[in-house]
């Protein structure tokens, strides 16, 4: 798959400076655009979703999605993955965001 992805230009492979053995893979600047374009849609999508909701009944759903999500995490990955840490960041972002917290 990432051999795929190297192939349409969507990830690089890089050696890491204090291993050479150890290749990282990074996203191009042309996957990193599309990438922020997709979340721009992704969170426009959220809160379009939870705008009928109040403040308090989004910070539950939220937190009530944490926890089935944790549960489905660690079913598969006991020592939890980057992306669900990454995904659980997004989470707080937008509880944030509808609880009336500035975003960050």
């Amino acid at each position: 798959m990432i051999d795929r992805l190297v192939a349409n230009g969507w990830v690089e492979r890089r050696t890491q400076h204090d291993d050479r053995r150890v290749k990282r893979v990074y996203l191009t600047r042309e996957a990193e655009r599309v990438h922020q374009r997709i979340w721009r849609v992704a969170e426009a999508t959220v809160e379009a979703a939870l705008a009928d909701l109040s403040a308090p009944e989004s910070k539950q759903l939220m937190a009530l999605l944490q926890r089935i999500k944790k549960t489905l995490v660690s079913a598969g990955d006991p020592s939890g993955s980057v992306a669900a840490t990454s995904d659980r960041k997004h989470a707080l972002r937008v509880t944030r965001r509808h609880n009336g917290s500035a975003p960050r």
